[in-house]
C-alpha cells in the first residue's frame, strides 16, 4: 500500500506546478515515460554473472538516487527563487504578460 504513495505525490506536485493545461499534460506524460523506462533499464543493469552482489546494478541505482536527491534540492531552490522574483514583481506592480505558470501571480508549490 505505501509503495503507491510516492508516484501519486509526484503527479499531484506536477499538476500544481504546471500550467496551462497543455503544459501540464506534457509534463505528466514525460513523468510517466521516464518512470516506466526504469523497468527497462533495471533488466539490463542487474547482470546474472554478478550474482548475488550485483555491483553494477547497485552502483547504478545508488548513483541515480544521489542524482535524484541533488536534482530535488536544485528544483526546490530554483522554484523558491522564482516565487521570490514573482513576489517582487507583484509588489512593484509590474505588468503581467505571462500565461499559466509564467504569470507573476502564479505561485509554485514547494
Amino acid at each position: 500500500m505505501k509503495d503507491n504513495i510516492i508516484p501519486c505525490l509526484n503527479i499531484i506536485w506536477i499538476n500544481g506546478n504546471s500550467a496551462p493545461h497543455y503544459k501540464r499534460a506534457t509534463a505528466l506524460a514525460m513523468n510517466q515515460i521516464v518512470g516506466n523506462i526504469g523497468g527497462i533499464i533495471s533488466g539490463q543493469i542487474y547482470l546474472t554473472h554478478e550474482s548475488p552482489r550485483y555491483k553494477t546494478g547497485q552502483a547504478t541505482v545508488l548513483s541515480c538516487c544521489l542524482a535524484s536527491w541533488v536534482c530535488t534540492w536544485l528544483q526546490l531552490w530554483l522554484l523558491s527563487k522564482k516565487n521570490k522574483d514573482k513576489a517582487r514583481k507583484v509588489v512593484v506592480s509590474e505588468v503581467d504578460n505571462g500565461v499559466g505558470d509564467e504569470s507573476i501571480h502564479f505561485k509554485y508549490q514547494l
